[in-house]
């Protein structure tokens, strides 16, 4: 068997990955509009907390979505080989977990009737759960089988990293909520003592 070629970080992928932080800013601000025009919105612990977690996660999916391109640019592996990348499997798990979330607000809304407007903000300004969970899944599956092909190069790495940022996400996401379930636990606990 013949070494691969790894191919290099182009002038092109760093363009790709400027033009992240350029469309997350747009994003937010369009999406952020919609928010404030619907609802009271005020910064306080809770409320900041949120929106640091909801725009991390954007920030994160369009992040995704750049590696996606930048790993699929010539010159590639063969199909095979680029499907048992980590990196590769972590933003593919990542997009299926978005997309997973879609479907589950569409379904769950689809009673209301809610316009694209309200759609979009609900996808891609809300919680992020199931994105965590697709990467962790996408990486155990590659391990158990044997078909972890990790390469050693800057795009793979990447892809990696930011396997491990949706982890993280979905970590501090879930511990937010266990925050607020103590501190019901404790309000319940001193009702009924």
């Amino acid at each position: 068997m013949q070494a691969q070629a790894v191919r290099r970080f182009s002038l092109l992928d760093g363009m790709i990955l400027l033009a992240v932080p350029a469309v997350w800013l747009a994003v937010s601000r369009h999406l952020g509009s919609k928010v404030m025009s619907t609802r009271f919105w005020y910064l306080d612990d809770f409320h900041l907390l949120h929106t640091l977690h909801h725009g991390i996660g954007l920030f994160l999916f369009i992040l995704s979505i750049a590696l996606i391109l930048i790993r699929f640019r010539p010159p590639r592996p063969g199909r095979r080989r680029l499907w048992r990348q980590p990196g590769l499997a972590a933003c593919v798990a990542a997009m299926f977990g978005v997309t997973i979330n879609a479907i589950s607000t569409a379904a769950s809304n689809y009673s209301h009737l809610i316009t694209f407007e309200n759609f979009s903000v609900e996808v891609f300004l809300g919680p992020w759960p199931y994105c965590g969970p697709a990467v962790a899944g996408a990486w155990l599956a590659l391990g158990f089988s044997g078909l972890w092909r990790a390469e050693r190069s800057l795009i793979d790495r990447l892809g990696r990293f930011l396997g491990v940022c949706w982890l993280l996400e979905f970590v501090l996401g879930e511990i937010q909520g266990i925050r607020w379930a103590v501190i019901l636990g404790n309000l319940i606990s001193r009702a009924w003592s």
